[in-house]
């Protein structure tokens, strides 16, 4: 058990039940979960992704999935130089099909320490704008490691808040009365990151307008991008014109991430206006050489943006008058909750 000397330092309670395995299992973690109160980490991962999800953010806990996180107790005792990072200007707003790819699991702090420096490494990386989704949390739970994808970052990375937050929950379920005081208290981690992108995970298709008021109102960041897998992507601008909102396309092969670009775009581009597609990468499956293979096979009218791009035009397509993505989207089931997180 990798975490087994943190909990120790900690003097946290381990504990494992089934999220999805017994009623009785559940209810007694939902119990655990409100005694130890709004706000409150829970470190490791569930035998089932959803409901346990669920079961925390009804109580008001956040996830981080930390099961494979290895000598935390040393990467939470070294202190690092972190520089935030600063926003990219945009390039001018054109008649174009504007793409911006995010990597998911940035919540899960063990893909940090693990798959996410492997595919940091690849060679693609780099040579097409991406959007790379990490803990806001390493900031207090290992310092080196998120300074050492602050200080390698090319121009065309950006690290954005993995979901929702500062932690994974979902922000339908949290207790409502304590979504904005919990967004505070997510602010200082952004600001020393200079995280101004989220990518957003819940269990229903669209994030609620409570919810985007809460983003908007406590962290003021630029967009989010939302959820994974539907076969279109739309936007919406929500919090009285001030959040803008994505959902992603995403798939684990990058031939049918394709289709679903040229779908997108075959139904929706002629020319005559922007149309702004957001697609979420399967950090598990893709690396960047497949991002850059997508760009290759598509023509000059597609130009991939990091996410601080794609929302400052998303905005000024708004502010022109256009509209921002020009389609409704909907995911193979409507139903859909995001994707499972895969293991390592």
């Amino acid at each position: 058990m990798p975490l087994r000397d943190y909990a120790v330092a900690l003097r946290a309670m381990p504990f494992w039940l089934g999220s999805d395995m017994a009623p009785e299992e559940a209810e007694l973690m939902s119990r655990i979960f409100a005694a130890a109160g709004e706000g409150t980490p829970y470190l490791g991962w569930f035998s089932g992704e959803f409901a346990g999800v669920r079961l925390a953010s009804a109580e008001g806990v956040y996830t981080l999935a930390a099961d494979f996180l290895e000598n935390a107790t040393v990467h939470g005792g070294f202190r690092a130089p972190i520089r935030a990072q600063k926003p990219a200007p945009p390039p001018p707003l054109e008649n174009k099909v504007y793409l911006t790819f995010t990597f998911a699991e940035g919540d899960n702090v063990q893909y940090c320490q693990h798959r996410l420096r492997v595919i940091w490494d690849d060679p693609g990386r780099g040579s097409v704008p991406m959007n790379w989704s990490v803990s806001p949390l390493l900031v207090d739970v290992a310092p080196l490691i998120i300074s050492y994808y602050l200080s390698t970052a090319t121009p065309n990375d950006l690290l954005v808040a993995g979901p929702s937050g500062a932690g994974y929950f979902y922000p339908s379920l949290w207790p409502q009365d304590n979504l904005a005081t919990f967004l505070s208290q997510n602010k200082p981690y952004f600001d020393k990151l200079g995280l101004n992108m989220i990518y957003a995970l819940d269990d229903i298709p669209m994030l609620q307008e409570a919810s985007a008021q809460a983003y908007a109102d406590e962290l003021g960041v630029a967009g989010i991008v939302y959820n994974m897998w539907f076969e279109r992507s739309d936007t919406t601008i929500m919090a009285d014109g001030r959040l803008p909102v994505s959902r992603q396309i995403a798939h684990s092969d990058r031939n049918e991430v394709l289709r679903r670009i040229q779908a997108n775009a075959a139904a929706d581009y002629d020319g005559t206006r922007p149309v702004f597609i957001a697609v979420g990468v399967a950090a598990w499956e893709l690396t960047p050489t497949d991002v850059a293979w997508i760009m290759d096979q598509l023509g000059d009218d597609f130009v991939a943006v990091r996410g601080d791009q794609y929302f400052a035009l998303v905005r000024q397509a708004a502010e022109q008058g256009v509209a921002p993505a020009g389609q409704a989207a909907t995911a193979g089931d409507p139903t859909q909750a995001p994707s499972p997180q895969a293991r390592s």
